[in-house]
């Protein structure tokens, strides 16, 4: 064969493999694209798609432990119980968490608010309402459930006062993976914001309490054992979190107790966070779930929901024992921070799920309410007192559960139940 034949042969062969080669390229890139887009929002390019970065997110109320009482189920007796021998002062509370330990896990931050401080049995025994103390083990119960970020700053901090809360600060300082907010060893810890990184994005937690039970700020030894609300500082650690982080969430105790309505006072601390530019903001204290509504950070009418920020007012008793209907209902809210080709991170995907506690005597556990059955509602002792009264507009247990959540939470953001 004549060279100048061979020659072109040659160039034509290379030329067919590096065009196999951009077909099997192209490919790929659309391949990788069109997985990273199964978890964006409608509307967002595939170039957008292709560097946005995801971090999912979870957060339940309050972790109440109770002893036996007229209106609660004894959940200190029942943890005595699960763990074997009863008076042996050892403690399982893993079966409340049960039902949703898979749910929690696959979440890459999942965060609960500890409403009661864990003291020790050295100075005090181990208590329930009025004063507070529960035993370690809750601590270990909370890390297997899968949970990375909890809050040990409510009213209930110094219910036994000063070396309860050095030592609940010890036992959670030993639970790995777990991130503590709210209570800290000293100033120098509370000025260590605690950021949580995953999938390359850094999300900052701060938490304010509206204040302790039978004490004034000015009775307390400081202000990082529990910490309070204060604008100026409340201010300072937001702005040093921004820049720390990419999303700012900030937990709130605060509320009337008992009542689905909203306070002058959350929505004055609510409107404030948002012109600070705090990300999220989640709540609980008032023993009952609250509204969850889109909060203005200027007075714009222009302002885009998606600029505003999101604000879930109260989670409600994540576990309790109460046998009042309303405070076993709660939430786990759910959401997706999401950072676009842009730089820009926002919270997407905003649901609540509706849970209840269920009790049956020897069983105290939380269920969805999407999961949750008549015959298990039938049978929860907590739902005893549903129809009693002219309060519940049905008899039917599951139906007033769902009906009541539906119409707290509303429709600003997806409601599962």
């Amino acid at each position: 064969m004549p060279l100048p034949a061979k020659i072109a042969i040659c160039v034509v062969m290379v030329l067919a493999l590096v065009g196999i080669g951009w077909v099997v390229v192209r490919l790929a890139s659309c391949t990788l694209q069109g997985s990273a887009n199964s978890g964006t929002q409608d509307g967002q390019g595939a170039g957008d798609a292709a560097l946005a970065t995801s971090v999912s997110f979870c957060a339940v109320g309050d972790n109440l432990i109770n002893e036996g009482g007229d209106y609660t189920v004894d959940l200190l007796g029942l943890a005595d119980s699960w763990s074997g021998t009863v008076g042996d002062d050892k403690y399982d509370f893993t079966p409340i968490y049960a039902q949703l330990k898979k749910v929690i896990s696959t979440h890459d931050i999942a965060f609960i608010n500890q409403e009661t401080t864990l003291g020790g049995n050295d100075e005090f025994e181990y208590s329930g309402y009025p004063a507070y103390n529960t035993p370690d083990q809750i601590a270990k119960a909370v890390a297997k459930a899968g949970f990375d970020v909890v809050n040990c700053n409510s009213n209930h901090t110094y219910d036994t006062w000063t070396n309860s809360i050095k030592h609940a600060q010890k036992v959670w300082a030993q639970q790995k993976g777990i991130d503590v907010i709210g209570s800290y060893t000293s100033q120098e810890d509370r000025k260590d914001i605690r950021v949580v990184e995953r999938n390359g994005l850094k999300i900052a937690f701060l938490s304010y309490s509206y204040g302790q039970n039978g004490y004034d700020q000015s009775d307390l030894p400081n202000d990082y054992y529990a910490v309070p609300f204060d604008k100026e500082k409340m201010a300072k650690e937001v702005a040093r979190a921004k820049k720390l982080a990419d999303a700012v969430v900030v937990y709130m105790h605060w509320g009337e107790e008992n009542t689905h309505e909203l306070s002058d006072e959350q929505r004055e601390y609510a409107s404030y966070l948002a012109g600070l530019g705090v990300d999220l903001t989640i709540g609980s204290h008032a023993h009952v779930i609250q509204p969850v509504e889109y909060v203005s950070r200027n007075s714009s009418s222009k302002e885009k929901k998606s600029d505003k920020m999101l604000c879930v007012y109260g989670l409600g008793d994540f576990v309790s024992g109460y046998t009042l209907p309303k405070t076993i209902l709660s939430g786990m809210f759910t959401c997706d921070f999401v950072r676009n080709a842009k730089g820009e991170v926002r919270v997407k995907n905003p649901v609540w799920h509706g849970l209840v506690e269920h009790s049956d005597g020897t069983v105290d556990t939380v269920y969805m309410l999407s999961n949750y059955t008549d015959k298990l509602a039938q049978s929860n002792i907590l739902l005893a007192r549903v129809g009693e009264n002219d309060e519940y507009a049905t008899s039917d247990p599951l139906e007033w559960a769902k009906e009541t959540t539906q119409d707290v939470i509303g429709d600003v953001i997806e409601v599962d139940v």
